[in-house]
């Protein structure tokens, strides 16, 4: 029996589409599998229960003094390491230290030029009684020589009142001439061994008898300037120790010894320092959500991974200045240049362990989207 192809196109190919049709439906039905929903393993975050509309942001966790990154005060070596992630420390305990081998020998250098100043200038006061004794001394020997010349003069006196050759001989009447004059020439010694001494006296005293003159002060400025270099010198050798700058802890250590330290402002703190006791979350929010944001709302928030734990946050400040957003998502919709504006929030109770820096979900109440355009139509219409 010939099969007419004019017939078979007609009648067997439809069936064929059915039959192959059928045979799709059932493996269709056949392989369709159970898709009842599935809780998820973890809690996705979300606004608080019976918060209407709220805004979603990105929180950071902060400690209460905010990460402080200490850094040295001079480059060089690091000698000793005592800081430790972990470790709380009181204002004044030692982080971390400098080699100072050279600052130590300054300060010995400098301790020993104040040992010879201070010695000089307890010299220059012990002169004092020496230049008195000196000019009592020169006092007398003027009044000695006073009265040598003057009975030098008397005798040259008497001898210019007698016939010379009967009664006085022209060598005697000479004699006493020159007597005279060495005594007139020792008299004159006298006095200026006497202001001499007045003089050298006056460098270490006034008239008055108080010690003071310009002896004593070139001696106390030296000794003055070697102190004030010792104290450069102690201050010196202080910077090569970086001590806490208040009661913290140690929240990250970046330096061994042996490490190279370099003094300035770094990309990478050497130490990190916070205070834990009250940790505040720092929330970025976004500009589009500006318009419903309420400063003194609060708010919530939940750690990444843990969507059922809730933290209440009360609002402590709000930083007036809208800046670029640094810390991306990853987010489709997100763009590079959005704009955030900063909120500190405190966190109302620490119930859990949660660290600086650790990221949470923030949802802050607010007024749903619909009451505000209504608000601000309102407002239009007046």
């Amino acid at each position: 029996m010939r099969l007419d192809p004019k017939r078979f196109r007609h009648l067997g190919l439809p069936a064929a589409a059915g039959i192959g049709l059928l045979f799709a439906v059932g493996a269709i039905v056949t392989s369709a599998k159970d898709r009842t929903q599935i809780a998820p393993r973890l809690q996705p975050p979300g606004p608080a229960s019976g918060q209407s509309a709220s805004i979603g942001a990105i929180g950071l966790v902060e400690a209460e003094s905010e990460a402080v990154g200490v850094g040295a005060f001079v480059s060089g070596v690091a000698a000793q390491v005592s800081a430790e992630p972990g470790r709380r420390l009181r204002a004044g305990e030692p982080l971390f230290s400098v080699d100072a081998r050279a600052a130590t020998a300054e300060v010995a250098t400098r301790q020993a030029e104040l040992t010879e100043a201070e010695a000089r200038l307890a010299q220059a006061h012990n002169a004092t009684p020496g230049l008195r004794a000196q000019l009592a001394a020169a006092e007398a020997g003027v009044g000695e020589a006073e009265a040598a010349f003057a009975e030098a003069q008397d005798l040259v006196k008497m001898a210019a009142s007698v016939k010379i050759g009967s009664t006085l001989s022209q060598r005697e009447a000479t004699r006493r001439r020159n007597d005279a004059a060495a005594a007139r020439a020792r008299l004159l010694a006298a006095h200026a061994r006497l202001a001499q001494s007045q003089a050298d006296l006056s460098q270490y005293a006034t008239a008055t008898g108080a010690e003071a003159g310009p002896a004593l002060a070139v001696a106390a400025a030296a000794a003055e300037k070697a102190r004030a270099a010792l104290a450069a010198a102690t201050t010196a050798l202080a910077l090569h120790t970086v001590n806490a700058p208040f009661d913290a802890t140690v929240l990250q250590v970046n330096i061994r010894p042996g490490e190279f330290v370099q003094a300035g402002p770094l990309a990478t703190p050497l130490v990190v320092l916070g205070r834990l006791d009250h940790l505040r979350v720092r929330a970025e929010i976004e500009e589009s959500d500006l318009p419903r944001f309420n400063p003194k709302a609060h708010a919530s928030a939940s750690p990444r991974g843990a969507g059922d734990r809730r933290f209440a946050l009360s609002p402590l400040r709000v930083d007036p200045l809208v800046v670029p957003k640094t810390a991306l998502t990853g987010a489709a919709a997100e763009r590079v240049d959005t704009r955030v504006l900063r909120v500190l929030y405190e966190i109302e109770s620490d119930e859990g362990a949660l660290y600086p820096g650790q990221q949470m979900d923030v949802f802050i109440a607010c007024e749903p989207a619909e009451a505000t355009e209504s608000t601000e139509s309102k407002t239009t219409r007046r």
